[in-house]
């Protein structure tokens, strides 16, 4: 630490004083300065640990300074008042100190500042005590700052929103979430991250001109505006909201380290009344990410608890399934150009009674309850099962957190090596998940790979997805998003966006594979287009296969 750093620190009055003995002192017990005062008085040229500088009663209040800290949000009462100790010195000398602690931070590191002076000493007792107020006040200050500021942004904090929510007798909240935040944390790091995030700050401090919001920055990518009022302005929050997007989307931020401009897209969550505010703006946000919505808003006619409800009644009826066996594979065909069936994909249904219930009613909620690991083992294993002794081909679907599961993947690895499968088996990662977590993802691609298995890359031309990592795992295969194709005979950038997608693999000799195939004419359109392998209710639906 450098001298000009412990001068700004402490300032260069308690540095040079004669008077104050002074020593900085890490959360560790180590000493990262003392002065030359403090080491006249102690009889000390130097010392790695506070232990060796101070009596134990000193010591034993330095570790209840930090108890008080990490035990408080708020600074606590312990540094606001000071401390008398005696100190007898090895000539027998005995001293009476008077010691204050006081709290700073260097590189996001706590430390603490113990200032002691002799009470017997004929000092100006008025100066001293001056001088003490003035390093509260700037350390009370710089705790204030760090507690009510965003140290990336610079808008206010989380803690700063919950107390000035209470201030407004009818507030209304803007919660913003930028989409897929943690995967440009992934992709370009922490730095760039937060330029981005230092950059869409500025873009909405330039919408809010005149607009009345205060603005937080949160925590990661999610901000708010809050509005306080008497009352609630529904036209004005309503044209604020779509003037709020149209911003976003039509403002993408330039990052000057990576010389590069970057599209987002935000959903938004809001609320307007009395009680639990920013829950239900959460709430709100949440139900908008689930459903697809650019927002939600959330008032109190609208209570988000029955959505809770639901789930609890899912998860009970999850349980029940996978106690009575009542998870089934199912296995929808895929074709060729001449409509052959050369493969299929496994897929999972939720018996109840007579019926099979679609992954859309169920998958989402078992992720949430800790049973999504159940239903996926014994779908993957069911499968493998099912394809030992058959000639298709049978593509099994892998979520992130499938690829995480270690004994899952050993158990898949000496099933398809048992049943000599591997040349025989496909798959498939979903666009988001390839590069969700990448360096696990490609690890797993190699594994597998080696022993013969072929990747497929899901929901291509879905979301976001560095192409580079998607190319760097060199995938047989690419599934073209369904939302594409469905639409691919009535929406012009549907079928500009597949044609683009096809030509792109055909150049990297990548085959693909349309999905929600529904009829002929939609068949016809991706044949024209050059697509390899085709899959659909035109051709088959999903249906369990005898083994």
């Amino acid at each position: 630490m450098t001298q000009d750093t412990i001068s700004e620190i402490i300032g260069n009055t308690f540095v040079n004083s004669k008077i104050y003995s002074v020593v900085l002192v890490d959360k560790h017990e180590h000493v990262k300065y003392l002065n030359d005062t403090c080491k006249e008085i102690f009889d000390i040229k130097t010392a790695e640990k506070l232990s060796q500088i101070v009596p134990d009663d000193i010591l034993k209040d330095y570790k209840e300074a930090l108890r008080e800290l990490n035990s408080s949000k708020e600074l606590p009462a312990f540094f606001n008042r000071c401390h008398e100790y005696t100190v007898v010195k090895e000539s027998s000398e005995k001293l009476s100190l008077r010691a204050s602690y006081h709290l700073a931070k260097y590189t996001d590191t706590p430390l603490i500042i113990i200032i002691m002076y002799n009470i017997n000493d004929e000092l100006d007792l008025k100066e001293a005590n001056y001088q003490l107020e003035l390093l509260v006040q700037k350390r009370t200050k710089e705790l204030e700052r760090l507690l009510y500021t965003s140290q990336v942004t610079g808008l206010k904090s989380n803690q700063a929103l919950i107390e000035d929510i209470g201030k407004s007798s009818m507030p209304t909240l803007f919660l913003i979430d930028i989409n897929d935040y943690i995967k440009y944390v992934d992709i370009y790091g922490s730095e760039v991250s937060n330029e981005l995030l230092e950059m869409f700050s500025q873009l909405l401090e330039a919408f809010n001109d005149e607009k009345g919001y205060e603005l937080y920055h949160i925590h990661n990518g999610v901000f708010c505006m809050l509005h306080p009022s008497e009352f609630i302005d529904t036209q004005k929050y309503e044209s604020d909201l779509f003037e709020l997007i149209e911003t976003v989307l039509e403002n993408p931020l330039y990052i000057p380290s990576i010389d590069d401009t970057l599209f987002i897209d935000i959903t938004i969550g809001i609320s307007s009344e009395t009680q639990n505010i920013l829950n239900h703006a959460y709430d709100a946000l949440s139900n908008a990410k689930k459903n697809r919505k650019r927002y939600v808003y959330y008032h109190p006619f609208h209570d988000l608890s029955k959505e809770h409800k639901n789930i609890l009644k899912v998860k009970k009826e999850i349980q029940e399934t996978i106690e009575s066996d009542g998870f089934v594979p199912v296995y929808q065909a895929i074709v060729n150009r001449d409509k052959n069936i050369i493969k299929y994909e496994a897929l999972i249904r939720m018996r109840q009674g007579d019926k099979l219930v679609s992954p859309f009613y169920f998958l989402d909620i078992a992720a949430k309850t800790n049973q999504y690991e159940q239903i996926s083992q014994k779908a993957l294993i069911q499968s493998i099962e099912t394809f030992k002794n058959r000639d298709e081909l049978v593509s099994l679907n892998f979520t992130q957190a499938d690829i995480n599961n270690k004994d899952l993947l050993r158990t898949i690895e000496q099933l398809i090596k048992k049943y000599k499968m591997c040349h025989r088996t496909v798959f498939e990662i979903v666009e988001s998940d390839a590069i969700e977590d990448y360096q696990f993802t490609k690890e797993f691609v190699e594994r597998f790979r080696s022993l013969g298995v072929q990747i497929a890359i899901d929901d291509f031309g879905s979301g976001y997805a560095n192409f580079s990592h998607i190319m760097e795992l060199e995938p047989e295969y690419l599934k073209i998003d369904g939302s594409l194709i469905k639409d691919i005979s009535t929406d012009k950038k549907s079928l500009a966006m597949v044609k683009s997608i096809i030509q792109f693999a055909q150049e990297l000799k990548i085959k693909t594979i349309a999905e929600y195939i529904a009829d002929e004419t939609i068949f016809n359109t991706l044949l024209e287009l050059g697509a390899d392998e085709f899959q659909g209710f035109y051709f088959s639906t999903p249906k369990p296969l005898h083994e």
